[in-house]
């Protein structure tokens, strides 16, 4: 742990003249502020008769002090970190008909949340991933491993609207607004891909009387635009469609106000189809004209106050493909897992993992990598035996009848 002493004097200006606190603190590495471990105000004279007493030994000794409970609450001021992370598979080869899970342990002070994006054959899974965690500059990052930068937008600042427990499982969020001087949305810059996507997130609307409430859209109203809202004509209804959709894809049911809920919308350009799900359950399709504005705004339709989302948005998700159905509940359901569904003979695939806390991000930290078995173990029949009464059964070798050409 990096450490930093300070030993010194501040100068106040009071009611009683000028006062002198003598201050000794210290700051550890990756904690962003120093803490005072003593304090004492003496008048200007006093600080002059305190300085002639001081000896060398008496300074080493106050120093020695202040090592000592370093040591002892030093942990307590411990970045966010994650270690021991494990796809947790028993052997290198990932059977292609199983899940994958990641395993990790969290430390370090306040540390109670993590994010996870996978990559596939190098490559991020994601285009976009925000968790808005750790404090308003961390919860602009997009963890994808994409590398998209985002900006708040808006007439207040990203400080002003995040809300440190305001989000799903009272971690980070922003709080969007469309009240006049108070807007605020995020740009998140070319990130859709026309040919498929997927849009997942957690919603909350704290203002059932609004009319636009706009979640996952694009930056311009010009043809050719992609929009995930529920306001106006939508009334209170999620429903996701493109410019020039005639019928549009649609929650039968309406939001409830202070109701947290997970959405996803998957697109496929090459047949259309256009899927919405709600708490992990698909709840409407139909069909989508292609699309071409690539921009992505969230909590926002154009910028505009008349096309802004009023409530909390969070772990905002864009994927270049469409999501199976068995990978869509598995994100409602909050966990590390990818469904077998997703992958491919041959893949590799490993993860990484980012710590916080509520007021920190800690370093990521890199899993081991496994690579997707070709071809599935072949299990042939097992004789069957008729053992007669007192009689013992034969031995048989299981592995002669189990053919695995990823373990020969």
């Amino acid at each position: 742990m990096g450490l930093t002493l300070s030993y010194g004097w501040k100068l106040h200006t009071t009611s009683n003249g000028q006062i002198y606190e003598h201050i000794v603190n210290y700051k550890t590495q990756g904690h962003p502020y120093p803490h005072v471990l003593a304090g004492v105000g003496m008048s200007c004279k006093r600080r002059t008769e305190f300085m002639k007493r001081v000896t060398m030994t008496e300074l080493l000794a106050m120093a020695a002090a202040v090592v000592l409970l370093i040591a002892m609450a030093g942990p307590a001021y411990a970045q966010p970190q994650v270690t021991a992370v494990d796809l947790g598979a028993v052997s290198h080869n990932q059977p292609d008909d199983a899940d994958m899970g990641v395993s990790y342990s969290l430390t370090g002070a306040d540390a109670a949340r993590t994010a996870v994006a996978w990559y596939r054959d190098g490559s991020p899974m994601m285009g976009l991933y925000m968790v808005f965690e750790g404090d308003a500059s961390n919860a602009l990052l997009d963890l994808s491993g994409s590398g998209q930068t985002v900006t708040a937008a808006g007439d207040v600042s990203a400080s002003t609207a995040w809300d440190a427990t305001g989000g799903h499982g009272s971690g980070g969020a922003f709080l969007y607004s469309a009240a006049s001087g108070n807007r605020f949305y995020l740009d998140a810059g070319t990130v859709m891909n026309t040919s498929a996507y997927t849009k997942a997130l957690w919603l909350k609307k704290v203002n059932v009387t609004g009319t636009a409430h706009n979640i996952l859209s694009s930056a311009s109203s010009s043809p050719g635009f992609h929009v995930l809202y529920a306001g106006g004509t939508a009334n209170g209804h999620v429903t996701a469609f493109h410019s020039g959709q005639a019928i549009k894809v649609q929650d039968p049911d309406t939001l409830e106000d202070g109701v947290w809920y997970h959405y996803t919308v998957t697109y496929q350009s090459s047949d259309g189809a256009m899927k919405l799900y709600r708490n992990g359950v698909e709840v409407a399709s139909g069909t989508a004209p292609a699309f071409t504005d690539q921009t992505l705004y969230v909590g926002s339709f154009t910028g505009t106050a008349n096309n802004q989302w009023e409530g909390y948005l969070d772990d905002v998700r864009i994927y270049d493909h469409v999501l199976s159905p068995e990978q869509v509940l598995a994100l409602y359901n909050s966990s590390d897992t990818i469904r077998a569904e997703e992958t491919t003979s041959g893949e590799d695939w490993y993860a990484e993992i980012t710590p916080f806390s509520s007021t920190e991000m800690g370093s990521a930290a890199q899993s081991n990598t496994l690579t997707i078995a070709t071809d599935p173990p072949i299990v042939g029949d097992i004789p069957g035996e008729t053992v007669a009464e007192d009689a013992g059964f034969t031995v048989i070798d299981l592995d002669s009848y189990v053919t695995d050409a990823n373990h020969a």
